[in-house]
């Protein structure tokens, strides 16, 4: 959750503190106890949409290392198929993709699986193991999977971010809803009132501090 999630949040547990002490002034079948069910409820779902987009951001980052390490594997692969090729001067079949892009690699590995066939016995020759395609393959596969479970996980993330924008809106219409209640039950209380007042508030963001000014030179004296 961001700031302002977290201070809707905090705002609607202080509501619902405070509802709970006082509920027993209300009507069993009156619109506070109902709102006050639908405030509790927004709030369990909220803690639950944040503890998936928690869950989702570190399944991310889990899923970044692992692509990072699918990577480094496949392209050692290819590294080694490549000395080989060298050496059996038929390189010009197995080159190496640029660094930067993880389709590109996801190719050239498919492609080098493919080209090693017909030259397998001279691989072998030139001291690569004999199941170095599948390993390859494996290789190509891994990386694949890691990319798909990575972006899923972002995805996640993002649908959790938009959940937890509407359930904010929906505490926000609850507590506004709770407090046209509270207002007409505790006119005359005016310390109820003040409470709840203050239970409900938003506190306000922090404002950033502005650098310091610099200091300006002094203007020359005029000749």
């Amino acid at each position: 959750m961001n700031d302002r999630h977290n201070r809707i949040h905090q705002m609607a547990i202080r509501s619902r503190e405070l509802m709970k002490d006082r509920v027993g002034d209300f009507s069993a079948t009156g619109m506070a106890r109902q709102l006050f069910e639908q405030l509790k409820a927004g709030i369990t779902k909220l803690e639950t949409q944040s503890a998936k987009q928690a869950s989702g951001t570190a399944d991310a980052r889990q899923g970044t290392r692992t692509v990072g390490e699918a990577r480094l594997a496949l392209r050692e692969s290819l590294t080694a198929i490549n000395r080989a090729a060298r050496v059996m001067g038929v390189d010009d079949k197995f080159p190496l993709p640029p660094q930067s892009n993880d389709r590109n690699l996801i190719q050239a590995g498919r492609a080098a699986a493919l080209n090693a066939v017909p030259f397998k016995t001279e691989f072998t020759a030139h001291e690569m193991p004999e199941n170095f395609i599948t390993e390859l393959t494996a290789d190509v596969d891994d990386l694949e999977e890691a990319i798909a479970a990575r972006d899923g996980s972002v995805d996640d993330h993002i649908s959790a971010r938009a959940g937890i924008d509407d359930t904010c809106d929906e505490l926000l219409e609850t507590v506004n809803n709770l407090s046209a209640l509270m207002k007409n039950k505790y006119a005359d209380n005016p310390e109820v009132l003040a409470e709840w007042l203050a239970a409900s508030h938003i506190e306000r963001a922090p404002r950033r501090q502005q650098p310091p000014a610099k200091p300006t030179a002094p203007a020359a004296p005029a000749p």
